[in-house]
């Protein structure tokens, strides 16, 4: 087989492994989106279905099935990205943690307060520059919650569960150091693609491990 070929084949292979990867978080988004909202967690819920939407989105654009959706995509992945998995991901997570309620008023003003604001953030270029930086800080709320999940789930029993969300937590640390090290867009194309496998299936499998620690955790303390 000619060399140029064989690096086709290899292209096409690449291509199907990410489409599979950005899969994985569509089916965890959707599917542990709707198990949340029948927790009553309209936080968690509808957060992960605007993610399993938003990687839906992004398959559908990279494969150009529909490159309208780039109208959409953007924007809720900057939305998730700011608000959605790191301000409403904690809050809901503190549900179980802190026994912390919210109104349903409430959790619509905390929305819309979030699309507001991921909207400015979007078509300002100032703003817009900030991102990376309002992001990260952010996500350090998301992640102590994911500490205090771990930490409550051990403390009641719940070792396997605690241990999984401990694993999450470093691996999802290890993936933000290794991007910021090795400079996002500025390795080669193997080492991007597999940077972009990596980060869908690790955000598949944390979001997934926080639904069952979540579940347990709750139950162990009589809230579902």
């Amino acid at each position: 087989m000619p060399y140029g070929c064989f690096g086709n084949v290899i292209m096409i292979e690449r291509e199907w492994i990410i489409y599979l990867s950005m899969a994985t978080l569509v089916w965890v988004g959707l599917y542990y989106g709707i198990r949340f909202l029948k927790l009553n967690n309209h936080l968690l819920g509808y957060e992960w279905i605007v993610l399993g939407v938003s990687a839906a989105c992004g398959i559908l654009y990279i494969s150009k099935l529909a490159p309208q959706v780039i109208t959409v995509w953007p924007f809720l992945d900057l939305f998730s990205k700011l608000f959605g998995v790191t301000i409403i991901g904690a809050l809901g997570v503190m549900r179980v943690t802190n026994r912390f309620e919210l109104s349903m008023r409430q959790e619509l003003v905390i929305f819309s307060a979030g699309l507001l604001i991921s909207y400015v953030f979007m078509i300002s270029s100032t703003l817009y520059a900030t991102v990376e930086i309002v992001s990260f800080l952010t996500a350090l709320l998301f992640l102590l919650s994911l500490v205090f999940l771990a930490i409550q789930s051990f403390s009641y029993g719940l070792k396997w569960h605690g241990g999984l969300i401990a694993i999450a937590i470093v691996a999802n640390i290890a993936l933000a150091l290794w991007r910021d090290f090795s400079g996002e867009g500025g390795g080669t194309m193997n080492i991007e693609s597999m940077a972009f496998i990596l980060q869908h299936l690790i955000w598949s499998s944390s979001f997934a491990a926080l639904f069952y620690a979540y579940r347990a955790l709750g139950r162990r303390k009589g809230l579902l």
